[in-house]
């Protein structure tokens, strides 16, 4: 029979102990929690045993073992297979933080592999830092799930970073991961197409600037400023206005410059694998009948969709 713990007892099981699972257990310990540990691999178990972590040998041992069980595998097949083989009744009384990566069907079946657990809640996590990272205040953490269920937890879960609760919807909070990092894909990507292409510059071949030298001189300053046009292109998407106006550039325009930077990439012998993209969504949404609007307007391009104040 399962046991009921108390969540008064700031005791935590982490099941899940890649870069990201290690670290949420540093975390866990480094403020005094008592931390329950397992991982199929269980020699990824051995480093916490020194910061005081009970390891534990099978993954229904290391639930039993707290009120909360924090999981954090590879991905959604390994939460399933893992959690399908456990005793209904085992999850009784317990919360489940889950922060595993999935899809909208993986979260769906996530949590409904919880509830046949018969674990009291079930709330999706997702981290906004790199491992090492963990446990700083200025790291993001999203949550979404039952809001009492969360409450519960909320100060034990401080022991990981800033805790941003979305709403009850578990997917909220997977969504909210991808949203942030598909971001950071696209701007890491942006940012390797500018240093290969700056790589094929005298400056860097026979000038002595280092890459490094570059960044700090030219992308950190552009990035800086970028910020701006971030907010302005906000307000735009929010108003549904994207006619361009002003100073603005029309998609016209950025469609001509587009076609010229991929032939200077070509010339240079850089790959313009990365403007395709982009060039692709710019034509598409001329062809919609936004030649005379902001860049901005390329959102509704993505989302399949066509401006309210298009006139065709």
């Amino acid at each position: 029979m399962s046991t009921a713990p108390s969540l008064a007892q700031p005791s935590v099981s982490v099941l899940g102990l890649g870069l990201m699972g290690s670290a949420l257990a540093r975390a866990f310990l480094e403020k005094g929690h008592k931390v329950t540990v397992w991982n199929r691999s269980a020699t990824k178990a051995t480093p916490l045993a020194s910061y005081g972590a009970k390891i534990t040998y099978t993954a229904a041992e290391c639930i039993a073992a707290s009120p909360l069980v924090v999981t954090c595998v590879t991905n959604s097949d390994a939460y399933r297979d893992t959690m399908e083989k456990l005793t209904p009744s085992l999850g009784k009384h317990r919360i489940l933080i889950n922060f595993t990566t999935g899809c909208p069907s993986q979260i769906d079946q996530s949590a409904e592999i919880a509830t046949n657990l018969g674990f009291r809640g079930y709330i999706h996590g997702s981290v906004m830092a790199f491992p090492a990272q963990v446990g700083r205040k200025d790291s993001l953490l999203y949550y979404s799930g039952n809001r009492n269920d969360f409450t519960s937890v909320e100060q034990i879960l401080s022991a990981l970073g800033s805790s941003i609760y979305l709403d009850a919807d578990p997917l909220s909070a997977g969504l909210q991961e991808v949203i942030m990092v598909s971001s950071l894909y696209t701007w890491w990507a942006g940012f390797l197409q500018s240093i290969a292409l700056f790589r094929t510059t005298k400056q860097f071949r026979m000038g002595g600037v280092s890459v490094s030298d570059f960044f700090e001189r030219s992308l950190a300053p552009l990035y800086a400023h970028s910020i701006e046009s971030f907010r302005n292109m906000c307000i735009e998407i929010d108003s549904g206005e994207y006619e361009t106006k002003g100073d603005g550039a029309r998609l016209a325009l950025h469609l001509a410059s587009l076609r010229n930077f991929s032939r200077t990439l070509t010339d240079q012998g850089v790959s313009d694998e990365m403007l395709k993209p982009i060039l692709g969504l710019v034509e598409l949404r001329i062809a919609q009948g936004g030649e005379n609007e902001e860049f901005s307007s390329l959102v509704e391009a993505l989302s399949g969709s066509r401006s309210r104040n298009l006139s065709i």
